[in-house]
């Protein structure tokens, strides 16, 4: 395995000016920073990262903290993050995290000296925990799926109140009154902005807000399922239903069809997500797209630029897109279940 007294060597310069093109930093002639690297070309030689993370002061890793409870956005954004990485020599560590806020917090604190960066996706920090690390981190944080006018920190979001205005508008225009929600947990920012475009669209259409159509759940199938006959249990009229992920809205589905419910007939559901299961559902799922794969290629472009001290204190909103399947269609009569 060759090293760098023999690339020197092999170069005709000193191992200094060696380090200084493998590392970035330092002058370096383009006669001789061309030598060096075709000398690194022909020797296939490989720096040490331990050694060029103690010459550079950096890791070129960036700590991606995401949660435990969300492994289910894992494969979606995970694979996008690496890549957008690796376009700039950088590495991806990811760092799970639990469900209690301070832990999440010390855990994040805990990483600076250990990577360049920190992109956060938490379910749990509240805004003012993450103001708070954005001042104190010595290294660049940006947030994906959080977002606020009173924000001070760069971040990358779905606008979560979009996505459920734009499910309900679709239900809306096909002649739909009586709307029924199943909801995700609601104790967190994105849970809550889904409910207010419920009631917001609610109102706007002057339809009016009946807390019993509204059952809350837990993003799985089974959960989906559970709420759904909760609600035709209550007896009470509805010819379309809103479910804050597609899993719950083929849980739904499941329940409706059991209960002698034809889907879209009787009873039209939307999901969100857009995910391949919805598509390949019976019948198939409208659903409305997150662009959570543009989320997370927009948030690593963010951080890898404010590890190059580029300004990037900027957020961006993203916004979801109707896709029509064959689980809704304009209302024919009005129903009670």
């Amino acid at each position: 395995m060759s090293n760098i007294l023999e690339v020197s060597k092999l170069a005709g310069v000193s191992k200094a000016t060696v380090s200084r093109v493998i590392n970035g930093n330092g002058n370096v002639g383009e006669q001789n920073r061309e030598r060096v690297l075709d000398a690194i070309a022909t020797l296939n030689f490989r720096p040490s990262k331990t050694a060029q993370a103690l010459a550079t002061n950096k890791t070129n890793t960036v700590a991606v903290v995401f949660p435990e409870s969300n492994r289910s956005k894992w494969g979606v954004l995970l694979p996008v993050i690496a890549k957008e990485l690796q376009k700039h020599q950088m590495s991806l560590n990811l760092v799970c995290t639990s469900s209690d806020a301070t832990s999440e917090y010390e855990t994040i604190v805990q990483l600076q000296g250990q990577c360049d960066a920190v992109l956060l996706y938490s379910r749990v920090l509240s805004d003012k925990h993450i103001q708070k690390l954005h001042k104190e981190l010595t290294i660049p944080l940006v947030v994906m799926n959080r977002s606020s006018d009173t924000l001070t920190y760069p971040t990358v979001s779905i606008d979560q109140s979009q996505l459920t205005k734009m499910a309900m508008e679709h239900l809306i225009a096909k002649g739909h009154r009586h709307i029924a929600c199943i909801t995700g947990p609601t104790d967190n920012p994105s849970g809550q902005a889904r409910m207010k475009g419920y009631i917001e669209t609610l109102y706007k259409a002057d339809l009016g807000f009946n807390p019993l159509l509204i059952a809350t759940s837990d993003y799985q199938l089974n959960g989906g399922y559970q709420a759904c006959m909760q609600l035709l249990e209550l007896r009470i009229k509805f010819t379309a239903i809103i479910c804050f992920n597609d899993l719950m809205a083929i849980g739904a589905q499941k329940a409706l069809t059991e209960y002698g419910i034809v889907v879209p007939k009787q009873v039209s559901v939307v999901g969100i997500g857009n995910t391949d299961i919805g598509a390949h559902a019976v019948p198939e799922l409208t659903s409305i797209d997150e662009p959570i794969k543009t989320m997370a290629k927009e948030a690593t472009k963010l951080i890898i630029n404010k590890c190059n001290k580029l300004h990037s204190d900027k957020s961006i909103i993203l916004s979801g897109i109707l896709i029509e399947r064959r689980s809704t269609c304009s209302i024919k009569s009005r129903v009670v279940v």
